[in-house]
């Protein structure tokens, strides 16, 4: 799923730090709830972010605007994943934050787990 929506969107290339974001934020756990409780999903969204870019997205076009959709459906979000990482709205989730910084050489990038 995660290469066709990255495919879908134009941004192919970036499917294996999308696979890594995923797996640093539930474990490839569908239905991850954070401690908190605030972020939920497969993608960790909080569920006002995940309505948001869904509204976007249907405004868009990209999704049928009678479709629900949940961020606890994996297809939902990585659909809605790849569409926010296609405009450049990857640093949303702390586990990219990390890895930009592990490729930039810095102390707090560096101890990010591998």
């Amino acid at each position: 799923m995660v290469e066709h929506y990255a495919a879908r969107y134009g941004v192919p290339g970036l499917v294996q730090d999308m696979m890594w974001v995923i797996h640093e934020e539930s474990r490839r756990f569908p239905e991850a709830r954070s401690r908190s409780g605030r972020y939920v999903g497969l993608c960790q969204f909080m569920p006002a972010t995940f309505r948001a870019n869904v509204r976007a997205m249907k405004e868009a076009g990209l999704l049928d605007p009678a479709e629900s959709c949940s961020p606890l459906d994996p297809e939902d979000a990585i659909n809605v994943m790849a569409w926010m990482w296609s405009r450049g709205l990857q640093d949303q989730w702390g586990p990219w934050r990390r890895l930009t910084l592990a490729r930039a050489g810095t102390p707090e990038g560096r101890d990010r787990r591998n």
